[in-house]
């Protein structure tokens, strides 16, 4: 996504970053597929607004106010396919107003340093070291700050892919 928002002259945004739309080859290299909804954001603009729907479970809630869809939209995208990860696809398929209790409760709970119980029991299944614990911590953190309400608060797709690179090369 990184790409698509600096690797050309003009952003590409994406519109449909969907945990179904993201798989691993043989080697584990992540590859994005379904470019349907992509589009450049034309010349002296800041976004696109051509009337196409994201994926609505997906969409930042200045989309859904405006039609208005730009990289700070497909960050908000991937922040909620983050969450997806750490809690369950289950619970991130709920209404509206349940994801925004539960992203709510993670905040409450990153900060009583509680959040292990609201994560899906799979990554907590054989404990966690405290090693592991403050790379979850980050990774909620940034997950929480990709869907921030305010786009302003959102980090850019660059800055979310070396925030995610630092935390998988701290493991190594």
């Amino acid at each position: 996504m990184s790409y698509l928002h600096d690797g050309f002259p003009r952003p590409v945004i994406s519109r449909s970053i969907t945990l179904p739309n993201i798989l691993f080859d043989e080697q584990g290299v992540v590859k994005l597929f379904d470019f349907t909804l992509a589009t450049f954001i034309p010349e002296e603009e800041t976004h696109v607004n051509d009337g196409v729907r994201a994926t609505m479970r997906y969409i930042a809630p200045e989309y859904a106010m405006t039609d208005d869809f730009n990289e700070k939209c497909d960050v908000y995208n991937f922040g909620v396919i983050l969450l997806q990860l750490l809690i369950g696809q289950e619970k991130m398929e709920s209404s509206d107003y349940e994801r925004i209790i539960l992203r709510e409760g993670l905040e409450k709970c990153l900060g009583n340093n509680k959040f292990i119980e609201i994560l899906d029991p799979i990554i907590v299944e054989d404990g966690l070291c405290l090693t592991k614990k403050k790379q979850l911590k980050d990774f909620i953190a940034l997950a929480l700050k990709c869907t921030s309400e305010s786009p302003e608060d959102r980090p850019t797709m660059n800055d979310v892919a070396q925030q995610l690179r630092k935390m998988y090369q701290s493991c190594i």
